[in-house]
């Protein structure tokens, strides 16, 4: 299922899609977080960017190990086999980060936006919380964009690093 679209591997097709939307959910989780003031205008497009961006993530790395595994069948391995296996690692942990992000970023919105009643009659405690998610959403949005970053730029030196050296 996840091998090819229109003869071409969907892995090359879906990297553009998680490099796109994983910084974009990392960024404005980061943004919703820290500033209060803009949550109502960033709403709705970073409770979509928590939906849309780790599946991104993780049909992206799906894909990945289905063209791994066509080209291990066909007997067309890539070069250094410990490259591709420190790609699909990065791959994975940005997976399953970004995944992290968005729910807890999914988390923080509804917890800011419609705070159940304990918090409500606490000023504190709703501090507290905030305060909580604000400190995850900005660690694991660190994270997430540091993991895409490895993974884009791993995939990048392995398919391109021998073509652009010049001697």
């Amino acid at each position: 299922m996840l091998e090819q679209i229109m003869g071409l591997p969907t892995h090359v097709l879906l990297v553009h899609a998680a490099v796109v939307l994983v910084p974009l959910l990392a960024a404005g989780a980061a943004v919703y977080a820290v500033l209060p003031r803009l949550r109502p205008r960033l709403r709705w497009v970073v409770l979509v960017l928590a939906v849309v961006a780790p599946l991104a993530a993780l049909f992206t790395k799906l894909s990945g190990d289905a063209f791994f595994a066509a080209l291990q069948n066909l007997d067309r391995l890539p070069k250094p086999l410990p490259t591709v296996q420190q790609h699909q690692q990065y791959g994975s942990i940005t997976a399953w980060v970004t995944g992290g992000l968005a729910v807890v970023t999914l988390l923080m919105i509804y917890v800011t936006e419609r705070p159940p009643s304990w918090m409500s009659s606490s000023p504190s405690a709703r501090r507290g919380i905030t305060l909580l998610f604000t400190v995850l959403v900005l660690g694991l949005a660190a994270v997430s964009a540091v993991y895409i970053f490895l993974t884009g730029d791993s995939g990048a030196r392995m398919n391109w690093e021998d073509i652009l050296k010049t001697s």
